[in-house]
């Protein structure tokens, strides 16, 4: 199972609908369950929820298993039978990809456990977690180049030599993006791959050990992208403050640059 996080608006639902669109071939069976069929697919099987005619994503997900699904895309893990249901899905052959609200990929481990899923079935199932956000880029217009702070590299945890300073920009303000200095949004991805240990902490461990486990190894967290995104003049540090959470300045320990192009697919 591969869950895609973030809040309303943080672009989630078109990565996951990019996502099935690239592994979509004529030799697999995709079937989501959604509420509402946001995109219509070509070659994907989709089934919309009517929760007053008794098709919730619970009832539409077991109805799904009996087509012999190869992928399954469920809208929403809202409930406990939906959240059970999916983790057995996953356990018994099918890739699942479903979505959660939180506010990064370390949160859906608390959340899923909430819901009530059993600890042991979660970290067997669960094969990556994908958190997103959208920041807006900086405007090619009329970007300028533009050199850091020192309250911009403590936040982002960089020192001076490390931050690729010829490379920062800003927007002053045209026409093209009025006044404002940003034009289109770019994502910022967390990624969050369940190796061996990742899994035996979702099973007997605690959200702090988890924590501090992905910060010795330097996973691909929101601090990772950001500064990627900053230091090759793509946003701004203010934007980025804006965006992310607290939680993903509060550790500035994962100082590496990664690219922008990292993406769920990786895992499939």
């Amino acid at each position: 199972m591969i869950i895609f996080t973030g809040p309303t608006g943080s672009g989630k639902t078109s990565t996951l609908y990019t996502s099935l669109q690239t592994i979509a071939t004529d030799a697999v069976n995709i079937v989501t369950v959604e509420d509402p069929v946001e995109y219509v697919l070509p070659g994907i099987t989709q089934t919309q929820v009517h929760e007053l005619a008794g098709m919730t994503f619970a009832a539409g997900l077991r109805a799904i298993l009996r087509q012999d699904p190869d992928i399954i895309m469920v809208g929403e893990i809202r409930d406990n039978e939906t959240a059970e249901t999916a983790v057995r899905a996953a356990l018994t052959g099918h890739l699942v990809l479903t979505t959660l609200h939180t506010n990064d990929a370390i949160g859906v481990i608390p959340r899923l456990k909430d819901i009530g899923p059993d600890p042991g079935l979660v970290s067997d199932a669960l094969l990556g977690i994908v958190a997103q956000r959208l920041v807006r880029k900086v405007c090619t217009h009329c970007a300028e180049p533009y050199t850091p702070t020192a309250s911009d590299l403590k936040l982002l945890g960089l020192k001076r030599e490390e931050a690729n300073s010829p490379d920062w920009r800003k927007g002053k303000g045209c026409a093209h993006c009025f006044q404002s200095g940003y034009s289109g949004r770019e994502a910022v991805i967390e990624l969050l791959n369940i190796d061996d240990r990742v899994r035996e902490i979702i099973y007997e461990g605690t959200v702090t050990q988890l924590r501090r486990y992905l910060h010795e190894i330097q996973y691909d967290s929101f601090l990772v992208a950001a500064i990627a995104k900053v230091t090759q003049g793509l946003t701004t540090v203010e934007e980025v403050r804006r965006v992310l959470p607290h939680s993903a300045f509060a550790k500035p320990s994962a100082n590496k640059v990664i690219p922008s192009h990292t993406n769920a697919l990786r895992m499939v």
